[in-house]
């Protein structure tokens, strides 16, 4: 293996091991994905890839295009997307039956 493919290999375990898990879907983890294709990429590929993987954990993205507040609170709804990050963020932490009901309030919409 040469220096390169050395080198773009191990910027990427390092950006891989920093990857935050998913909650949501804990079966299927980003992290394992990139890991398994890492297996046939070639040296320049790796390279390539350490790039953006680094910038997405370094939020480069969001701190370039910041969003406004007359995007992320909308003036019909405030608080929308707040609320839509505490239920992500209570998605792991609910019961059976808190699923259950979460899900059949879902079908049922009452008017």
């Amino acid at each position: 293996m040469s220096g390169a493919a050395k080198k773009g290999l191990s910027s990427i375990q390092r950006a891989l091991e920093r990857w935050p898990k998913d909650l949501l879907r804990p079966e299927v983890q980003l992290r394992e994905v990139l890991a398994r294709r890492l297996q046939s990429a070639t040296a320049a590929d790796e390279l390539s890839q350490a790039r953006p993987l680094f910038a997405l954990l370094d939020n480069q993205y969001a701190k370039k295009y910041q969003l406004s507040d007359r995007i992320m609170k909308p003036k019909f709804n405030p608080t929308y997307y707040e609320e839509i990050l505490d239920e992500v963020r209570n998605v792991p932490n609910r019961g059976l039956i808190e699923r259950i009901s979460k899900k059949l309030s879902g079908m049922f919409r009452v008017q």
